[in-house]
């Protein structure tokens, strides 16, 4: 677990830091950093308090040991997934973040163009605005529009662990069906 939460807070300095050159905003991710610190810390909390378990957890999946390598590397594949299950968590937040995001800019861009989403008839419709309407929906659409890359960058990667994770409960996953 300590190796997860290493890595986890290597990857947010180097998103602080500017990956692969690009420029993420400092305010908001400076922000995440600190939120997604915060829930890693949180969790990691969570396991030293119930760190006194695992012992019992390691003599457990020993004893099931009468009942074959399929059951065993199951109870594993539990383990692994309560010990990763706070980076689901971030992904989930992230997942959702970003899609608030792009469906606030799309909706956005709908009005600077004069038009509206009609989510009854599944279709776009015209619509006129007035000028303050209009400028405070061009002002928000540039902002968003500018914040958006942080978002992704988060949001990438923690689909990439998220998947990574996947892929190893997946091998394992094949591993006991092979074996059955």
């Amino acid at each position: 677990y300590w190796f997860t939460q290493k890595f986890l807070f290597d990857s947010l300095n180097w998103l602080k830091a500017g990956p692969a050159g690009v420029k993420l905003n400092y305010a908001l991710t400076r922000l995440m950093e600190k939120v997604i610190g915060l829930i890693i810390k949180e969790s990691a909390a969570v396991v030293k308090l119930i760190e006194f378990v695992h012992f019992p957890v390691i003599r457990l999946l020993a004893c099931f040991g009468f009942s074959g390598l399929t059951t065993q590397l199951m109870l594993v594949l539990d383990v692994f997934r309560l010990i990763t299950v706070h980076i689901a968590m971030i992904h989930r937040i992230m997942y959702f973040q970003n899609w608030v995001l792009s469906e606030m800019i799309k909706s956005l861009f709908l009005l600077f163009r004069g038009k509206k989403s009609n989510i009854l008839r599944h279709r776009v419709d015209t619509i006129g605005y007035d000028s303050k309407q209009h400028l405070f929906g061009t002002v928000l659409f540039s902002m968003l529009l500018f914040l958006y890359p942080t978002f992704l960058a988060y949001y990438l990667l923690f689909t990439f662990l998220h998947l990574c994770i996947g892929l190893l409960q997946f091998m394992i996953w094949l591993l006991v069906v092979g074996l059955r």
